[in-house]
């Protein structure tokens, strides 16, 4: 049925997300990682899950906000080693989550065909 459907996409985005935010941490040894997507028509940046906090739990962010943003806009990897220096980066998400952000690495992910950035995966607090 179209509900199963649903639910089984769902749940499979779900498990997408979680394997690389868990790959993601490993590989650059960070305490969090997220996937965030860009939903255009909505002028945001979405996560279903970032690694470390409540599962399930969404964040949306604006798309030109945050160094995820910035990663989004400017199309290109962006290195900061003490984030509450940086402009770019958005105390908001630590608020809401009540995570304290020191370092940030943000990778913008493109598509293969056109360069197109759908999104950015982003580390924080490399151990």
């Amino acid at each position: 049925t179209d509900k199963k459907e649903r639910e089984r996409k769902a749940k499979e985005l779900k498990t997408i997300f979680e394997t690389i935010t868990r790959d993601g941490s490993k590989l650059v040894r960070a305490e969090r990682c997220s996937l965030w997507i860009h939903d255009e028509n909505k002028h945001e940046l979405w996560t279903q899950v970032a690694s470390g906090t409540k599962k399930g739990e969404i964040l949306r962010i604006p798309d030109n906000t945050g160094v995820a943003g910035a990663a989004v806009q400017e199309a290109t990897i962006i290195n900061i080693p003490d984030a509450y220096e940086d402009s770019r980066f958005n105390p908001e998400v630590d608020k809401k989550t009540g995570y304290r952000t020191r370092s940030i690495i943000a990778v913008p992910i493109m598509q293969e065909e056109g360069g197109k950035v759908i999104g950015c995966i982003q580390m924080v607090n490399k151990k």
